[in-house]
């Protein structure tokens, strides 16, 4: 079904629509405000349906439990309806890549809970705006491949991959996530097959929640800024890291940074890492494990580091004194040698 540069003024009906080919409505304005824009719940689209280059929805646009044989390709369309879903695709199945990428804009909550994705998600450039809720919800969703949110994504509200699951990476390098008052992330729960990255210039307001995450690589977050000074601005309590973690080479937290009960196969590596939480804990990994060395040299802290109850399989480095650091807790703490 080909309709390049068609304009809709009223809802576009297609729900259980059985279409062989594409649909293609690139270059294309739909409006129907506080309504449906385009509506194709429970549709069946053999190939890959294309929302981009142009296309523009003023009001919803439905695809709950749309199942699509190819590509959801939306790069550089626009979803406007502020106060409710702008892209519904709850429960939708999608043979191969979703692209929200290269300038896709949404103003209103993007919804992929439950969805089923054969390939990539992929947000770089991407904008998500619900700065009063969820700007991106992948709550449940299957992903085959990586997790792009990248290049400049940037969300004004949460995004949520509670319990996702991710076949390859999480990529967040060089994106902004902004809900100072919630979570800017919320993972919890998810599993990650491979390595996460906040990291080099990703920067969140807002609370990072990884609380019982699985991650099959490494979580990498150096260059990485979390700001919630008034709470956690890290939680990762009881995660599972197969390999190292990286809260160094300039890692920045304000607020609260939570390893309680965390399982790291590799290195805790928060060499040059700052972490500030005045009058409070600013890292504590109270009973965590950790299956390499945990490095310390050289970090900023001002406030309250906790390792007490924590397994540390190999060394444990301090090296020069961390500056303003107030204390450190190691009571019952096991370490194999440590390196003051």
């Amino acid at each position: 079904m080909m309709t390049n540069s068609f304009t809709a003024n009223g809802t576009v009906f297609l729900v259980g629509a059985r279409i062989g080919g594409q649909l293609n409505f690139n270059k294309s304005s739909f409006v129907k405000l506080n309504g449906y824009a385009l509506n194709a719940q429970e549709a069946e689209i053999s190939e890959s349906v294309c929302l981009g280059n142009g296309f523009e929805a003023k009001g919803a646009v439905w695809l709950s439990g749309t199942k699509i044989g190819g590509q959801l390709v939306c790069t550089k369309g626009a979803f406007i309806n502020p106060r409710e879903c702008a892209l519904n695709a709850q429960r939708a199945e999608i043979g191969q890549d979703v692209l929200l990428t290269n300038e896709f804009k949404s103003e209103g909550k993007v919804v992929l809970v439950g969805a089923r994705i054969g390939g990539q998600l992929d947000c770089s450039k991407g904008f998500f705006a619900k700065p009063d809720g969820h700007a991106l919800n992948a709550q449940e969703a299957e992903i085959g491949e990586s997790v792009f949110l990248k290049d400049g994504c940037k969300a004004e509200g949460t995004i949520s991959l509670v319990g996702a699951k991710v076949g390859g990476q999480l990529v967040c390098s060089q994106s902004s996530f902004i809900k100072p008052d919630g979570n800017s992330l919320n993972a919890q729960g998810a599993e990650i097959g491979d390595a996460v990255f906040l990291c080099n210039g990703f920067k969140s307001e807002g609370r990072v929640l990884l609380v019982g995450a699985k991650i099959g690589g490494q979580l990498d977050c150096s260059q990485g800024s979390f700001i919630k000074p008034n709470g956690y601005a890290l939680n990762a309590q009881g995660i599972e890291i197969d390999h190292d973690a990286l809260l160094n080479n300039d890692f920045k937290s304000e607020g609260m940074v939570s390893l309680v009960g965390a399982r790291i196969g590799g290195f805790l590596n928060c060499v040059r890492g700052s972490f500030v939480k005045p009058d409070d804990k600013a890292l504590k990994a109270r009973g965590a494990e950790i299956g390499q060395d945990v490095l310390l040299n050289g970090c900023h802290v001002e406030g309250k580091i906790d390792f007490s109850q924590a397994k540390i399989q190999n060394k444990l480095s301090v090296g020069k004194r961390s500056s303003d650091l107030i204390s450190f807790d190691f009571s019952f703490a096991s370490v194999r040698v440590l390196d003051a």
